[in-house]
């Protein structure tokens, strides 16, 4: 009996560690294969550009794995077999901050960075409001009224007032403020970063005024002898022979042709009573001054 006992006993023993030793070769072997994976590689790349909100697609992918020596391909299919994750995942909707695709191999550290393009480009300009389309030879070109929608590629919409076009990058051509004469026809309105551009046909007319009438007086009227003229703040009103009006200010007179007799920065002596403004067809007006 005793005998039996101290048999069973030590066979027991025995089975026990031939358990132990086989689960510690089974660990043991994991280990060694993940530690035999040398280098990690792209064989296939997966889809790279896509535009803001589209899924992350690495259905194409294939990595190759060294593993000491022995070339395995990996297709992304089998990618959760293989212990290899992504950042981000695959599916996941992608932003504007995703600039690449990390591929990780388990927690071996072995692994491979892939560069990506998001992007959502502007595809279209719209004009939503159009600005002032007439003016005449001699107008500044004033587009403060302009508002435009324009498309990205992910189909989203946006509009931007006139005030916002800089800070957008979308520049005119000519420029708002720009001197306008009858060769001009049209604003190209371009957003620069994408070279994306509209439209707006503009008309010239002739300046031919047929009357004036002050609006504003100068800022300064009373003067000492020996003073210069100074014209600023002059603001004058002419009316068209069809009855179509534009206000003019003095810094604008030049490009209308209209001169001042005397002419602005004369030394004034007391004689001086008036200040006479015309354009070449006419329609002069008399500015009072007073020089003591």
């Amino acid at each position: 009996m005793k005998q039996s006992l101290f048999f069973s006993k030590y066979r027991f023993a025995y089975l026990l560690f031939a358990f132990s030793f086989v689960l510690f070769t089974s660990c043991g072997n994991e280990d060694e294969d993940s530690s035999n994976i040398n280098r990690i590689s792209m064989k296939t790349l997966p889809k790279l550009n896509y535009v803001l909100g589209n899924p992350l697609d690495l259905s194409n992918m294939v990595i190759t794995l060294d593993k000491g020596g022995n070339m395995v391909d990996v297709p992304f299919s089998s990618f959760a077999t293989e212990d290899i994750t992504t950042e981000p995942q695959n599916g996941q909707l992608l932003e504007l901050s995703n600039k690449s695709i990390i591929v990780r191999l388990g927690t071996t550290g072995a692994g491979l960075t892939q560069t990506i393009n998001v992007t959502n480009n502007v595809v279209d300009v719209a004009i939503k409001t159009p600005p002032t389309a007439v003016f005449f030879s001699g107008q500044r070109l004033d587009l403060s009224d302009m508002v435009l929608t324009l498309t990205y590629e992910n189909n989203d919409t946006r509009d931007f007032t006139f005030a916002e076009f800089e800070d957008t990058n979308i520049i005119t051509s000519p420029a708002n403020g720009a001197v306008l004469a009858s060769a001009n026809t049209e604003v190209v309105i371009t957003h620069e970063p994408t070279n994306v551009s509209t439209t707006q046909t503009i008309k010239i007319n002739s300046f031919i005024p047929r009357s004036g009438a002050i609006v504003s007086l100068p800022t300064k009227t009373t003067y000492t002898v020996g003073e210069p003229l100074d014209l600023k703040g002059t603001v004058i009103l002419y009316t068209m022979f069809n009855q179509t009006t534009v206000e003019i200010p003095f810094e604008d007179f030049e490009n209308f042709r209209i001169t001042s007799n005397p002419a602005n920065r004369t030394i004034l002596q007391a004689s001086n009573t008036q200040v006479r403004v015309a354009h070449p067809f006419g329609a002069a007006v008399n500015i009072p001054i007073t020089v003591n």
